[in-house]
């Protein structure tokens, strides 16, 4: 019966980021380059931007095992500043992961994604960076 596959209990992602992290966190940072192009494959012209934000937060949160992803307002610009439709093909991240400085915050790190400039994409690999 179909209803029984959406029975099981589902895990929040909250609790999925604690589980994956397998050993201790610790504040790191990391440049990646994404291929926004392949991520917006057939999405619809008026939700392009919105969308690229949302599957780069997507990103650092399964990077990072954070569900707290701040996305920096230059890549913001970045990524809106050829208008909603058309999404530049690729770009270049860092992805920091810092600890919370709030006591009260729910977790304890943030990632931040911040624009890196590239004048080439080519023979780019995911490295540490400095933080």
């Amino acid at each position: 019966d179909h209803r029984d596959l959406h029975s099981f209990p589902t895990r929040r992602s909250s609790d999925l980021c604690v589980v994956l992290a397998k050993t201790e966190m610790q504040p790191t940072c990391r440049d990646y380059t994404l291929n926004v192009h392949k991520m917006l494959h057939g999405i619809q012209f008026k939700k392009r931007a919105p969308r690229c934000i949302r599957d780069i937060k997507r990103f650092a949160t399964k990077e990072m095992f954070t569900n707290d992803v701040r996305v920096d307002t230059g890549l913001n610009r970045f990524i809106w500043s050829h208008g909603i439709r058309n999404v530049p093909r690729k770009i270049r991240v860092r992805i920091t992961r810092r600890r919370n400085e709030d006591e009260d915050a729910k977790s304890k790190f943030y990632s931040l994604v911040q624009h890196v400039q590239v004048a080439d994409f080519k023979g780019l690999k995911t490295e540490k960076a400095k933080a």
